[in-house]
């Protein structure tokens, strides 16, 4: 029983978010304070462990590629996009650049040659020690040149003109900007999936790549601001216009606003925003998509796999690419069983470290 969670019935509309799910909303008991006092104790010590400390090296890191992708490609740019950029990575996570040149979008056997030279290049640092890793993966869907920066250990993925991920990441981080419980609710919730294997990764075999978990890390942000948007009262976060950035389609009195400002009069805590996270998307129907870009819920196109119903998630900026695709009949039951047991265990009092235990991959 969590207080401020939007109540959902098994009918819903695609005007009306808060006819979503069904739960009562209580305040809690004394007993309920205490173990949401315990809760949120756990949830800050988890964010000062997944709190960055290797800044001083990301961006010594940043600025050495700055100055190689110009030597390798003159009248180019590196531009720091994903995690990092927008200000939801943990320790120790992966760097993504992407070199932009002059000119048109290059294209897509453009990108391979690119990346191909940038490894021809990098070869050298290679075998001078500066860098332990350098490969150039061109045949993947978005061909990436991969790095490990030797002093650092930092992992580095460098696209070609990716243009498209920068403006994702400056729509998620506008996002986060707007409430500090956002950014952390953020973290918690990538954590968890990977602890428990459930962030999207493709698995290369002898006999081909096989597919596991449920979303990659951008469709868990994307879940993370929707829940925010929708199934909190007031509202924690407002719709964002996807070009400008600016705060708009404020839902009744949820927030004050000056000059595009927001400021949510949301008082939940990150404990109960953490524990309605879990028991939303548990119980959420599947009959609709979740519209981050319109702040609601869209009636869901129709899937091609028959008798199997799904998360349907368009990409903001992208409204025509689902980020629900890559769940399966077999992976959708598992994350909804996660996010069953998640929500059960925190508000059973269970030890946070059990929660969040890892899952032996597939």
């Amino acid at each position: 029983k969590l207080c401020g969670i939007l109540p959902i019935t098994s009918k819903t509309s695609a005007s009306s978010p808060s006819s979503l799910t069904t739960m009562k909303s209580l305040r809690p008991g004394i007993d309920d304070q205490r173990a949401l006092k315990k809760l949120g104790a756990a949830t800050l010590s988890c964010l000062r462990n997944l709190k960055p400390r290797d800044g001083d090296n990301r961006a010594l890191v940043q600025a050495r590629l700055q100055e190689l992708g110009e030597w390798a490609v003159p009248g180019s740019t590196m531009q720091l996009f994903g995690s990092t950029a927008c200000e939801l990575h943990a320790h120790g996570a992966d760097l993504d650049l992407t070199l932009q040149t002059s000119g048109p979008p290059p294209s897509y056997a453009e990108q391979q040659a690119l990346v191909r030279h940038l490894a021809q290049a990098f070869e050298p640092l290679q075998a001078s020690g500066e860098f332990t890793l350098v490969e150039a993966i061109d045949r993947a869907r978005v061909p990436i040149l991969k790095l490990q920066h030797a002093a650092s250990k930092l992992q580095c993925d460098v696209s070609i003109g990716n243009e498209l991920a920068v403006r994702k990441t400056r729509l998620l981080h506008a996002y986060v900007q707007k409430d500090a419980r956002a950014q952390s609710l953020c973290l918690i919730v990538k954590y968890w999936a990977k602890r428990r294997d459930l962030t999207f990764r493709v698995k290369k075999a002898a006999g081909g790549i096989s597919f596991h978990g449920a979303f990659n890390s951008y469709a868990w942000v994307i879940l993370v601001i929707h829940y925010l948007q929708t199934a909190t009262s007031p509202p924690v976060l407002p719709r964002l216009d996807p070009q400008t950035l600016i705060a708009d389609g404020v839902r009744g009195k949820g927030a004050l606003t000056r000059k595009g400002g927001w400021i949510s009069l949301n008082k939940q805590s990150l404990a109960e925003l953490l524990l309605g996270f879990f028991a939303h998307y548990a119980a959420l129907p599947m009959d609709q998509s979740l519209c981050v870009a319109t702040a609601n819920y869209l009636p869901r196109p129709a899937l091609t796999v028959l008798g199997f119903d799904r998360f349907c998630i368009p990409d903001p900026l992208a409204p025509d690419e689902d980020l629900g695709c890559h769940l399966t009949p077999e992976s959708l039951p598992v994350l909804r069983r996660e996010l069953e047991r998640a929500r059960l265990e925190l508000t059973s009092g269970t030890a946070w470290a059990e929660v969040f235990a890892d899952e032996v991959p597939a």
